[in-house]
């Protein structure tokens, strides 16, 4: 049997661990998705600065292709979208394997199949797991987006309170 307290630690890990899931998974989509623009626009740029070689287009043409080049160079080595979006998507899978983890811990508890001290060393262990994670993306200096958070959170909470039939009393 589990105390009403360590319910509610149980149910604020799970509420956390399915927001940074998300939370997550959301910037590595964005993070890739601006890769995929910086490496597109260094193609066309450096496509347009090679074919003024062979008079394929004219001389302004390449040139502005050539300092385009430059420029896309410039943000992409400013803004490193590629190992950020690797160091996304590691932190996205390990917070939802988490995730996964608690909702497994959560009908453990709603079932009556677990007891106190068990629970309580699940999660402990759950936390370290997220908060390790949570750690890696601040080494790559990746921008944090508050409205981003907000709107996983509250998907979150939705989500959770559907799935669990739960109102918001």
């Amino acid at each position: 049997m589990v105390s009403e307290t360590t319910k509610e630690l149980l149910w604020q890990g799970l509420v956390d661990a399915t927001h940074l899931s998300r939370y997550y998974a959301y910037l590595t989509k964005r993070h890739m998705s601006r890769q995929r623009w910086t490496r597109g626009g260094l193609l066309v740029s450096a496509i347009l600065g090679f074919s003024g070689l062979f008079e394929a287009v004219p001389i302004g043409v390449s040139v502005v292709g050539n300092v385009a080049v430059v420029i896309v160079v410039v943000i992409d080595f400013m803004h490193d979208y590629g190992p950020k979006a690797a160091t996304l998507n590691a932190t996205s899978i390990v917070c939802a394997k988490v995730e996964d983890q608690r909702h497994a811990l959560w009908a453990d508890v709603v079932e009556d199949r677990i007891e106190e001290d068990k629970a309580r060393e699940i999660n402990s262990q759950l936390e370290r797991l997220i908060s390790e994670a949570a750690v890696a993306p601040s080494y790559l200096s990746v921008e944090l987006d508050d409205d981003l958070n907000q709107i996983s959170y509250e998907e979150s909470t939705e989500m959770l309170r559907s799935r669990y039939a739960i109102s918001e009393a």
